[in-house]
């Protein structure tokens, strides 16, 4: 049974509302325009089932493009272990498709009564059939109307906390792998069949039955969807891989499915892909920006090196393929090149390294204009924190496309849809801009509360508190209102966070050919609660308010001082820093840019005044020197400081009022690292163990465990630094790994070709090492290490400094 707990943040929030009195600039009919449900087209859809990912991350997009998604009551859809009615739903499209232009169907809904029901054998093939039947009627009723489908190709395991007794959900993934290994390959391996056997015994006969029968059968409608494609019935079909692994009974099922698309000439038509929960997004999608008639280009850029090989959890394909299917699927196009890419998708993925610099890129980013929009799938389901920390910091998230901390495919169908309504609504449709990018607002607005306020912060609890209270947190049937609670109550300080630092007050661009800006005044409603007995995800759907503003009575100007936090040597004799303004309103501006430095800093710019026309862009530059007595690994604030007035007819600012805009920015002080890549060092070894190599010690990443370098066991190793030239130096640090002490060591620096002792260490139990000496001129270091814990070394970085 779902609960909803209507969250009235009017009690706990400030409301800041803007009044704006109305001038030349707009018409007073856009001044005072009331919020409609007027849409360019209606689409009607049925989604998986009734959790937020597939059913109103898709209702908000098609928003966001100016449409209306009609969708069945919500009694009638699967919720969680309660299957959704099919009979009735199908009755419920072929209804409703007579007044919509086109319809985006999931058949699990209709077929099996929703992707969890979809995993059992209850429902007959016969009755899935008949269900499916509607889809048909839909199609003999309106020949003319695109119909999009998706079908899923069902997970390797069950759903954990069925009507069962135990859990088997892990077991029986194991057991499938097993079985397409040993069966369908042949890999003879004894351990292999042995708990292939073992696995065979141990789950109940019963559940290994109706799990094949489930397989079998959800084959048999994916086979039927392919035909129907064929026919003509179905317009476009995905087939979305459920939890994917390279083995398992998926893997020939996969093949089987291709070898069909393939003999019926419909590769055009269909496609096969990881994911089950956005692929109603992406049809939803597509439909629109099809109407829109706009193909974007699409320019990615990861967090890490060989990000686009990274393969995200329950995938099996690389980030770039996932990424790439779902452009391709939008109709879009990937370019090498931000410059001349439409949206810019900033792509988080796991890997080694520090996504400071991807953060301080997207920043940059938006302060050029760019069209933003950010995929987080660096954890899985939930916000990268530290990413998320960094831009909390850097930027508003009001300004981004799109951002989802759960799939890719959100924040990119997001910035299409946004995009795509932009850029082809017509002037005067106040009502669509306004419905547009409120819904937008809300659908950032949460993404972050859910996959960054819940999951990262309040979802282990609830779970513990189920838990704690002897309930299973996975099928919350006694205390279902307690964690529900718990849940929401403990999630609203992080929801209040987002909505007033990153929304409330905020500007916003509504589009159309006449720029119409607005500004986010207040919010009317939240609704917030758990959507099934479980404590996995958290509802979150705030309803925000936007008033219509003219231009000339709002801050209209962007001040993105670059690099936001960046690091000086301290033997570099300056430092430039690029401030950025942007002009957007509708009427030239005069303005002045200067910097606030601490006591004893200087900065010079050429040229720091001048006049800026509508939408324009300055690149201001500015050579900042340091005194000599800062102190090293303190970081400084700085703020960049823009001073304008808006320009009348006459290119006159008398009797205007000067307005500021002011954006800090960071400046740390510290000594060069020397052994670093980027300055040259070049590092080398004794031996490495796999792939922790001995470039890793050099790479500047002194946290991620892959990014290490570990020797092979020997009596001695050693890990030398070698400079592109003769380099003065008097500090060697080394990051060790906790648990694996280097016992005694040497630190040796080569003078005239040979190696002397600078550093002699016996009985060493820290972590991390630090030893100063008497400045000498080497060409390389080498620490020479003759004991440890079990004969490796393990060491994350090794530092050599000149201080």
């Amino acid at each position: 049974m779902k609960i909803k707990k209507v969250m009235d943040f009017r009690k706990f929030l400030t409301i800041v509302v803007v009044i704006c009195l109305v001038t030349t600039t707009i018409p007073g009919d856009v001044i005072n325009a009331k919020k409609t449900n007027q849409s360019k087209d209606a689409i009607s859809y049925v989604p998986l089932d009734d959790r937020p990912f597939p059913l109103y991350t898709p209702k908000k997009l098609a928003e966001i493009g100016g449409f209306q998604a009609n969708t069945p009551n919500e009694n009638l859809l699967g919720n969680y272990f309660t299957p959704g009615k099919g009979e009735a739903i199908g009755d419920w499209l072929v209804k409703d498709s007579k007044k919509t232009s086109a319809s985006v169907i999931a058949v699990p809904m209709l077929a099996y009564g929703g992707l969890i029901n979809s995993r059992y054998g209850e429902v007959s093939l016969e009755e899935a059939k008949e269900n499916l039947q509607a889809i048909k009627k839909v199609k003999e009723q309106n020949p003319d109307k695109k119909i999009y489908a998706f079908d899923v190709l069902m997970r390797l395991t069950i759903s954990p906390t069925r009507d069962y007794p135990g859990n088997y959900a892990g077991e029986i993934r194991e057991w499938s792998i097993l079985k397409d290994k040993i069966e369908n390959l042949g890999m003879n391996d004894k351990k292999l069949i042995d708990r292939y056997e073992e696995l065979s015994e141990s789950i109940p006969k019963e559940l290994l039955e109706d799990y094949m029968r489930a397989r079998k059968r959800n084959l048999a409608i994916n086979k039927l969807m392919i035909d129907w494609v064929e026919k003509g019935i179905i317009d476009f079909l995905v087939i979305g891989q459920d939890d994917a692994d390279p083995y398992g009974l998926h893997r020939p099922e996969h093949i089987a499915l291709q070898e069909r698309i393939h003999k019926l000439g419909v590769s055009d038509k269909i496609i096969i892909m990881p994911g089950a929960d956005v692929v109603g997004s992406l049809l939803m999608t597509k439909l629109m920006m099809e109407k829109f008639d706009l193909q974007p280009k699409v320019s990615v850029e990861y967090s890490h090196v060989n990000g686009e090989d990274w393969i995200a959890p329950y995938q099996n394909i690389p980030y770039s393929q996932v990424i790439k299917n779902y452009v391709s699927i939008l109709g879009g196009s990937i370019v090498n090149n931000h410059e001349e890419a439409d949206i810019v998708l900033m792509a988080n993925t796991g890997g080694v390294g520090k996504v400071k610099s991807f953060a301080d890129q997207i920043y940059e980013y938006i302060g050029r204009g760019y069209n933003v929009t950010i995929g987080d799938d660096a954890s899985a389901g939930r916000s990268d924190k530290e990413l998320v920390d960094l831009l909390d910091k850097r930027i508003q998230f009001a300004d981004v496309m799109g951002y989802s901390g759960w799939n890719v495919g959100v924040s990119i169908t997001q910035a299409f849809t946004r995009w795509g309504l932009t850029h082809s609504v017509e002037q005067g449709n106040l009502n669509v801009l306004r419905n547009s990018a409120e819904s937008h607002l809300e659908l950032l607005l949460e993404a972050l509360v859910h996959e960054e306020g819940y999951r990262n912060n309040v979802r282990t609890d609830a779970r513990n508190l189920a838990e704690s209270l002897g309930d299973d947190p996975q099928r919350l049937l006694t205390h279902f209102e307690e964690v529900n609670n718990f849940a929401v109550t403990n999630t609203k300080p992080y929801a209040k966070k987002w909505y007033e630092e990153h929304f409330l007050g905020e500007n916003t661009s509504l589009g159309g050919n006449n720029e119409i800006n607005g500004i986010i005044t207040g919010l009317s409603n939240w609704d917030m609660y758990l959507p099934w007995n479980r404590y996995s995800e958290l509802a979150a759907y705030p309803e925000l308010e936007l008033e219509t503003t003219p231009s000339h009575k709002q801050k209209l100007v962007r001040n993105t001082p670059i690099p936001y936090d960046s690091v000086i040597a301290l033997d570099k004799e300056s430092h430039q820093v690029e401030v950025l303004v942007t002009n957007k309103h509708e009427q030239s501006i005069k303005t002045e840019v200067s910097l606030e430095l601490p006591n004893g800093w200087g900065a010079f710019s050429e040229e720091n005044s001048f006049i800026l026309g509508p939408t324009e862009t300055r690149e201001v530059t500015f050579n900042i020197d340091m005194p000599l007595d800062v102190t090293p690994e303190q970081k400084y604030k700085l703020w960049s400081k823009v001073n304008y007035k808006l320009l009348n007819g006459n290119n006159k600012t008398s009797g205007l009022k000067a307005r500021d805009v002011n954006e800090p920015f960071f400046i740390t002080p510290k000594h060069t690292n020397l052994a670093l890549q980027t300055e040259g060092g070049k590092a080398t070894a004794s031996s490495h163990f796999h792939a922790y190599t001995a470039d890793n010690a050099n790479d500047g990443n002194d946290t991620h465990v892959r990014s290490r370098w570990i020797s092979n066991k020997n009596e001695e190793n050693w890990l030398k630094i070698t400079f592109p030239k003769p380099t003065s130096v008097n500090e060697v640090k080394i990051v060790g790994y906790r648990g694996y002490p280097i016992i005694d060591y040497k630190i040796q620096t080569l003078q005239n070709g040979n190696w002397k002792d600078t550093v002699v260490v016996t009985g060493n139990k820290r972590t991390i090492m630090e030893h100063e000496f008497e400045m000498v001129k080497t060409e390389a270091v080498r620490l020479q290490i003759t004991n440890t814990s079990d004969g490796r070394v393990r060491i994350y970085e090794m530092e050599v400094y000149k201080k």
